[in-house]
């Protein structure tokens, strides 16, 4: 079975807005939007986790995404061999790691 996936302007658009809501929010309106306390450490790593993964992926150009979404859409999914391990959200994973990690 082929994934479902967001077309390419849709997919521009989430990024967009990601993107602007990254600029724009703090921990507090962050924490309101997701109902989470943010006196709670837990909550301090999911804002710091989401402007992790934001930065991430403004890392890569338009054109990059569009590619893997088409790369993505035309290979079936497949289940995984093997999970991903869970990873801190207090440092990036690493390229060596990921090499490590995939079978």
């Amino acid at each position: 079975m082929l994934p479902l996936l967001p077309t390419p302007e849709q997919f521009r658009t989430l990024r967009q807005a990601l993107s602007e809501m990254h600029w724009n929010v703090d921990l507090r309106s962050f924490c309101a939007q997701l109902t989470l306390e943010p006196d709670v450490p837990s909550s301090l790593e999911k804002f710091e986790a989401f402007q992790t993964c934001i930065k991430a992926m403004e890392a890569l150009a338009s054109h990059d995404w569009d590619n893997l979404l088409s790369a993505a859409a035309s290979q079936p999914i497949a289940p995984a061999s093997k999970p991903m391990p869970r990873r801190s959200l207090r440092r990036p994973v690493l390229a060596k790691e990921l090499q490590q990690a995939t079978p």
